[in-house]
């Protein structure tokens, strides 16, 4: 038997192929430019420790998850000058339930298929967005974790109510339109439209907000909203609006590629598709023309009474990557590779933690914190968005045949990757997450993620602080997932090898390795 397998084998065309030419071929089978993946089971395995990381911080009484671990002692009383700390029970966010993080959490049960768990928390949310607070529909940002307020007997059984949380009666765009892309995602994976008339009464409940007005009269980008703090109404958010204009941009695809049945849901929450492509116009020119600006990266946004906000925030620029997509930023005429190039000069930073150096990206640049500024903060979350924004960009330029600039990026989506996964070893090495920052901030300190709002988690002093949301964008960037996306429903992307030994890679200008692509991009 050995003999007859040997013959058959030698007469095979692989062995006819010469040795030399073996040789010559197997550094190419060894390394393969580009994405490179690896087996199924890693990316289950990716699964298991994310939906564990998930049970951790999964409160018993809502089912909702900790938004962060391990916070300080304390809590600041904003109003004092100095500012001075109160005593808390226990760490001041460690009750706290933010509603983003929850929509990405929801998300990461949809991506790993946990439905029944989705579907639980859609509906805790449609229930929390449909009953009346102050006289608004609309979900808080924030909501306390352990324990429900009270329930709201119905017809078909009772509505769950959640407390409010720390950030009070706020009522936001952005955390609403997250939520919002839950019900989006769970239907184009699901094919069960039980939340779209929700997600219609978001989009209704939105666009009644107040509009930006154009030099030409026309509405532009809508407003954050409404709660204490400042005139939310006056105030436009590039971010929230880039979050909007996803939404509508989802609910355009389901209505345009479904049957007559959806479409009838639709016109019985009276919500016509016109309404929705004018409102999606409007949005579009306002993202165009004033939260894009000529520097080539985005304004944080405008004000009614100081426009524009001219301040850059990092999550404006790799929202719209993932968010939008390459092919279509092109056609806004938005320059992709100086928005690559201004965003890195601006945002990338290197931070020292327990003696070793990181490389990351900062919330904002050195404008942007003014003298608050806390040098070298590498922010995990944008880290992440960062990442799958690179991955994107490499499998874009890879399918237009640009095979340096896909490397390029490929070899950046890697490199943070890598670093990402190189701090949580050193921080926390028999732990699987991520903090919010690279430094954490002391329980009697201030660090501020911008110059006038926005103060960083603060952390019990000797202890890791985990974040859900820096934890969950790793779990994106690793596996592939764009949230933004609900045009590949339960489409398995590949994981890819993310050691990487070498130096951090070229930058800007530098990112264009090529002299010929240099050339045709005008570098």
């Amino acid at each position: 038997m050995r003999s007859i397998m040997s013959n058959d084998i030698k007469k095979s065309f692989f062995f006819r192929i010469p040795f030399w030419l073996i040789l010559g071929l197997l550094p190419f089978f060894l390394f393969i430019p580009g994405i490179m993946a690896v087996q199924g089971s890693d990316l289950q395995s990716e699964k298991e420790k994310i939906k564990t990381f998930l049970k951790t911080l999964e409160s018993r009484e809502t089912g909702l998850y900790q938004s962060y671990t391990n916070t300080a002692h304390n809590i600041e009383d904003a109003h004092s000058s100095p500012i001075i700390f109160m005593p808390t029970v226990a760490g001041y966010l460690d009750d706290q339930a933010f509603t983003y993080d929850q929509a990405l959490a929801i998300l990461v049960l949809i991506h790993a298929g946990e439905y029944d768990k989705a579907r639980y928390l859609l509906s805790v949310f449609t229930d929390n967005f449909m009953t009346e607070k102050n006289g608004h529909l609309g979900l808080l940002n924030s909501y306390t974790l352990s324990n429900f307020d009270y329930f709201i007997p119905t017809r078909s059984g009772k509505r769950r109510l959640l407390c409010m949380g720390i950030d009070g009666d706020r009522i936001h765009v952005g955390p609403n339109m997250w939520i919002g892309l839950g019900f989006l995602q769970y239907y184009a994976h699901t094919g069960s439209p039980e939340f779209l008339p929700c997600a219609l009464e978001m989009f209704k409940w939105t666009r009644s907000l107040n509009h930006y007005e154009m030099p030409d009269g026309t509405p532009g980008g809508v407003s954050m909203g409404y709660g204490w703090g400042t005139q939310w109404n006056h105030v436009f958010s590039t971010e929230n609006n880039i979050s909007y204009y996803v939404f509508i941009l989802n609910l355009i695809k389901i209505y345009e590629g479904s049957s007559r049945n959806i479409r009838d849901i639709y016109l019985s929450c009276g919500v016509d598709i016109q309404e929705l492509r004018k409102e999606k116009k409007y949005i579009h020119n306002w993202l165009i023309h004033v939260g894009y600006n000529k520097r080539g990266t985005f304004n944080r946004g405008a004000n009614l009474y100081d426009d524009p906000d001219t301040v850059e925030a990092l999550d404006c620029t790799s929202w719209a990557i993932a968010a939008f997509g390459p092919k279509s930023l092109e056609k806004m005429g938005i320059d992709i590779l100086k928005l690559i190039e201004k965003s890195e000069k601006k945002f990338l930073v290197s931070d020292t933690f327990n003696g070793k150096v990181f490389k990351g990206f900062d919330f904002t640049d050195q404008n942007g914190y003014i003298e608050k500024r806390q040098h070298g903060i590498i922010w995990f979350e944008g880290t992440g968005h960062m990442a799958l924004a690179y991955r994107i960009l490499s499998d874009y330029y890879a399918k237009k045949n640009e095979k340096e600039l896909a490397r390029a990026f490929d070899k950046k989506y890697r490199f943070f990757l890598n670093e990402m996964e190189r701090f949580m070893s050193v921080a926390a090495a028999d732990l699987y997450g991520l903090p919010c920052t690279s430094r954490e901030v002391e329980q009697d300190k201030i660090a501020y993620s911008f110059s006038d709002w926005c103060p960083i988690v603060r952390t019990e002093k000797g202890k890791y602080s985990l974040s859900l949301s820096s934890t969950i964008w790793h779990y994106f960037a690793v596996t592939g997932f764009n949230p933004f996306d609900i045009s590949m429903p339960a489409k398995e992307m590949d994981l890819v090898e993310t050691s990487c030994e070498e130096e951090i890679p070229p930058f800007g200008k530098e990112i264009l390795l090529d002299k010929d692509v240099q050339k045709k991009f005008q570098i």
